[in-house]
């Protein structure tokens, strides 16, 4: 076992004492760590955590009592340079495991270099200060009784607009027998574990961001077609969600489409480098035009091919990674009477999203399509239809007036010339 060596400054002696603690390995560790049993919201976006500040070098944090009642104080803690740099990369190693363990997609920092580091697609910051430590330690022989408590005051950082968008002080208690650094990375977990079952703490992170990276170069996974070419699709393009819930599965991969100013209007994903169907209406000015995801980003589209007559359009998203897809078929034909649901996205950054339920009516609709039964308003466009039995998408909501009509994938796809495998 690697073994690592720190100092003690000494309250009541003049010589300086050194004792050696076994330095705990956070990748080995993993299985030891607390279960949280926090789910995050899907909305959450990618998050790294920069660090966890530790009190300044040279402060005393506590000190090592012998006797009835801690009546003795035998030397004292005082940090280090070394002690800080090794207790707060093992904090934030740990801290890392924990957030993932939360269900948080987290972005790791890595080890320290001169050169900067590029990140993209990383929504938030995460930053601890321990603004309180004090390290009390009992016992005439190794290992000792240890009791830490300490205070750590946390921020996060919305990295699309600059600003702190939540903070939080929160305390870490740890007494048990073993080494400091043990038991100090313990305590600092504590504090975490209770910041991530924080509600407001969720409720920050499923509120709808700016794009962190709206001022760079977007790219597109997929290279556009030539105007005649037929795009092939297969079940490999598909990255549908895994929650539980229909609803929740069907809109992983609905989004909306806006400008900077008011909502235009939805769109579904259908492969997870991007491409995705909405109203052609919708998409006729894309100049200030994006499409925001469920995990709150807002990327950039562009328009691949639009068909007036059935008001259909393929749109592709500038997606920094997999985008997750509702899971689609292609039928022909529906039954009818065959009960669905319309999802549309959040308007905003308080509302759910909308589920509309309803059947397929008894006649077809105007032009192509099939005539949808649902509340008046619920939907107005470009919404995809799911069967309620399996939650698979095989129509999307026209825009156009009258009686609400959805066209059918094999239509529209056929159409705007792709085919699925």
């Amino acid at each position: 076992m690697r073994r690592s060596l720190f100092v003690l400054s000494l309250a009541s002696l003049t010589a300086c004492v050194s004792i050696r603690h076994a330095r705990p390995d956070p990748a080995t560790e993993s299985s030891a760590l607390p279960r949280i049993a926090t789910e995050f919201p899907s909305a959450s976006g990618a998050i790294i955590l920069t660090g966890i500040e530790l009190p300044d070098a040279g402060t005393t944090i506590g000190g090592h009592y012998t006797g009835l009642g801690f009546e003795v104080r035998q030397f004292g803690y005082q940090l280090s340079d070394a002690l800080r740099i090794r207790w707060s990369e093992a904090a934030r190693d740990r801290g890392e495991l924990l957030l993932r363990a939360a269900g948080l997609n987290v972005v790791g920092v890595g080890q320290p270099s001169s050169d900067a580091q590029q990140l993209h697609g990383v929504q938030y910051g995460l930053s601890g200060r321990v603004a309180e430590m004090s390290v009390t330690t009992t016992g005439p022989t190794e290992p000792y009784r240890v009791d830490v408590q300490l205070v750590v005051s946390w921020e996060l950082l919305d990295i699309g607009s600059g600003g702190a968008v939540f903070g939080r002080t929160l305390r870490g208690s740890v007494r048990e027998t073993g080494d400091l650094d043990s038991v100090i990375g313990r305590a600092l977990d504590q504090s975490l574990i209770h910041l991530v079952a924080d509600s407001s703490f969720r409720y920050a992170l499923a509120t709808m961001r700016a794009d962190p990276d709206a001022g760079m170069e977007q790219h597109y996974a997929r290279d556009l077609p030539a105007s005649g070419d037929v795009i092939q699709l297969d079940s490999a393009d598909l990255n549908p969600a895994e929650d539980s819930g229909l609803a929740l599965r069907v809109a992983a991969g609905v989004v909306t489409l806006r400008t900077p100013d008011y909502v235009r209007g939805t769109a579904f994903i259908l492969t997870r480098d991007g491409l995705a169907l909405a109203s052609a209406r919708v998409v006729r000015d894309t100049r200030r035009l994006r499409a925001r995801l469920r995990n709150g980003i807002e990327r950039p589209i562009r328009v691949i091919r639009t068909n007036r007559s059935l008001d259909v359009a393929l749109i592709q998203i500038a997606c920094n990674t997999d985008c997750e897809t509702v899971d689609w078929e292609v039928p022909s034909g529906v039954d009818v009477f065959t009960q669905v649901m319309a999802i549309s996205p959040a308007l905003n950054d308080v509302d759910s999203m909308n589920v509309a339920f309803g059947r397929i009516g008894g006649h077809w609709g105007m032009g192509s399509g099939v005539t949808l039964d649902v509340p008046d308003g619920s939907v107005i466009g470009g919404e995809p239809v799911a069967r309620t039995s399996s939650g698979r998408v095989f129509a999307l909501v026209s825009s156009r007036p009258g009686r609400r009509t959805a066209v059918l994938l094999s239509e529209a796809l056929g159409a705007l010339k792709v085919r699925r495998s």
